[in-house]
């Protein structure tokens, strides 16, 4: 009972299995096929990750199955996930368990959840006491765990599982017998296995189905594997966020499956390099999205390009170029041929601008948008994709989004700045604003701006953001019973609430200054900077209603609600409110931007509606 309680808890609200393979295979391949391939690290890279375990205070197995975290969050776009994890059944107490004759080993779920924001180190510690807390219950049948979880379909968890071999396989001598040249067998039936050797040169094996897994999908895990190794034996990275951003995107596998179907590189188009600019933008590339061959008619964000990727690129071109341009160029300039072109301009300085068309063609009003946390607009450029060609899509940049100083004006110079550029595209009428993050008291001070001025306002789209909320402080009896309550219910989340609020935090903002890169310390200064300017403005309600379309991530979570209900308070008109799929770190990103793409046009066709009934 005890044991079917552990595991319940364990896996509540779990909300869906992570799966891995197609588990519709084709009819060529119904019979399983399983292959493997392995990759060799140097006894110097297997040492340093040894070296990184011991200096983090964990054991080398739970940093493997760190590592495999990631790549699957990454691969599943999901930020809380399972896999399987083989124990050897022995470490239970029970007396005289080491003179037990066969095998006892069991595979067992292990659930993570992911959060960007958190300490790469002390979340492989919250890892590693997790683990501690399974090895109670590692008696376990799967199929009784799997039977008390609501989110395994078809008796499906998951369908990955990482072995960590853990046999002395090498200088095996006793007895004056000695073994050489010992290699173990890697037996699964699990459509994807991850097998790790701790020889003195570290191995991987990964052993698949290729009637489930793709080869493209392989190599994807291969090269992210590898990637992800590499940046933590350099030490490149503090936070979870900035290892992700190492991983190749996922949909770099579609481009591969293209490239697989058409079973001949020529059918993708392939163009050289045809100058000097070209062959040093298409290095850059190769080298950053970690993609060989690039020609110089590829779309950067096909590729698998991500917003962060682009500040990089930036930077690069400007160590290589001597020359400083707009980030935000690049999604009108996508292939290496097109920016190449725009280096080779004389007159590529151009005046900054903080309005950015992303569509500047269509029938209908126009919608603006407003930036996030970093000031960029890249993440817009899919949700004005799906918005579709009729509809005309601008974004506001941050002012001097790479100048910290040009930045930090308060919200209503900003706002006003603001308003100077969107009447260059529509000097009057009724205006469709959309703000997501840490714009929405920028949005906030256009729209008190607008309504002072006179003006008309059809929409006012707020995407999974709230307004500050001021909450009353916890007593010290209020908080210490609330650590009891969760060391009851054998949820120590708590420790890790206390080390980030009395120890980690304060060391944060010195770890990265020593450890990260350039542009990973001008993001956090600046969004440090932002974060003080959006504390100082104060919020007044306003005769106004706001379109709020919610996340279904957040729409469950209690705390998030009593925040969001701060806008009936601000909104004296009323406040809409739409829900749709997915995670409010994902929204803009595919497939879910498809949905918020979706519920958008809706909203905006029928504000646009009841202005054209207002006018008649």
């Amino acid at each position: 009972s005890k044991s079917k309680a552990f595991w319940t808890e364990v896996l509540k609200d779990f909300e869906r299995p992570t799966l891995v393979g197609n588990r519709q295979p084709s009819q060529k391949s119904l019979e399983s096929n399983f292959q493997t391939k392995s990759l060799k690290f140097s006894q110097e890279e297997s040492q340093k990750l040894r070296d990184f375990s011991q200096k983090n205070q964990i054991t080398l197995n739970t940093l493997i199955q760190g590592i495999w975290a990631i790549l699957l969050s990454r691969y599943v776009e999901h930020e809380d996930i399972a896999f399987g994890t083989i124990v050897s059944g022995r470490s239970i107490d029970l007396p005289n368990a080491a003179l037990m004759a066969g095998m006892y080993m069991n595979v067992l779920p292990l659930r993570i959840r992911m959060d960007d924001n958190e300490n790469f180190s002390d979340w492989l510690k919250s890892l590693q006491l997790q683990q501690a807390q399974i090895r109670d219950f590692e008696y376990t049948n799967l199929d009784e765990i799997l039977d008390s979880s609501s989110s395994a379909k078809g008796n499906l968890l998951f369908d990955s599982v990482v072995v960590f071999e853990n046999m002395p396989l090498e200088n095996i001598r006793g007895g004056g017998v000695s073994i050489e040249s010992f290699e173990s067998g890697l037996a699964s039936n699990y459509p994807l296995t991850l097998a790790i050797s701790p020889l003195k040169e570290i191995k991987a094996f990964l052993k698949y189905n290729s009637s489930i897994v793709s080869e493209p999908q392989i190599s994807w895990f291969f090269r992210n594997l590898r990637n992800l190794i590499e940046s933590i034996i350099e030490n490149k990275s503090n936070s979870l966020r900035e290892l992700r951003n190492f991983i190749t995107p996922l949909g770099i596998i579609k481009t591969l499956d293209q490239i697989e179907d058409s079973d001949n590189t020529a059918a993708r188009n392939y163009l050289a390099p045809r100058n000097e600019a070209e062959l040093v933008l298409v290095g850059i590339w190769e080298s950053m999205l970690n993609f060989q061959p690039i020609g110089v008619n590829e779309d950067f964000f096909d590729l698998g390009g991500t917003s962060i990727n682009a500040i990089r690129l930036f930077t690069q071109i400007e160590k290589h170029f001597q020359k400083k341009l707009q980030p935000i160029s690049l999604l009108n300039h996508r292939t290496v041929e097109a920016l190449a072109k725009l280096i080779a301009e004389a007159n590529r300085e151009a005046k900054f601008s903080s309005l950015v068309p992303l569509r500047a063609s269509g029938s209908k009003p126009p919608i603006f948008c407003l930036h996030a946390g970093g000031g960029h607009v890249f993440f817009y450029k899919d949700l004005a994709k799906h918005l579709g060609a009729d509809q005309p899509v601008y974004a506001l940049q941050r002012l001097g989004v790479d100048d910290i100083t040009q930045a930090a004006q308060d919200i209503e110079s900003t706002a006003s700045h603001y308003l100077e550029e969107i009447r260059k595209v529509q000097p009057s009428g009724s205006y469709s604003l959309l703000a997501y993050c840490f714009s929405i008291s920028i949005c906030w001070e256009m729209v008190r701006q607008l309504k002072e001025a006179g003006k008309s306002i059809s929409l006012i789209a707020i995407v999974d953001s709230s307004p500050p909320l001021k909450v009353k402080k916890r007593t010290t009896i209020e908080r210490l019973n609330g650590v009891l309550n969760k060391a009851r219910a054998l949820d120590f989340s708590f420790i890790k609430t206390i080390w980030i609020s009395r120890i980690n935090k304060p060391i944060k903002a010195k770890w990265i200054s020593l450890v990260s890169d350039v542009e990973t310390i001008k993001l956090e200064k600046k969004i440090k900077t932002l974060n003080l300017i959006s504390a100082a403005y104060i919020w007044k309600p306003l005769p106004v209603k706001i379109t709020l379309i919610r996340s279904e991530e957040y729409l469950l979570n209690d705390r998030k609600n009593e925040k969001f209900s701060k806008w009936n308070t601000l909104a004296l008109n009323g406040v809409d409110t739409y829900v749709v799929d997915g995670q409010h770190r994902n929204l803009f990103n595919e497939p879910e931007v498809k949905q918020l793409a979706e519920q958008l046009r809706q909203c905006l066709d029928k504000a646009n509606n009841d202005v054209a009934i207002s006018a008649g």
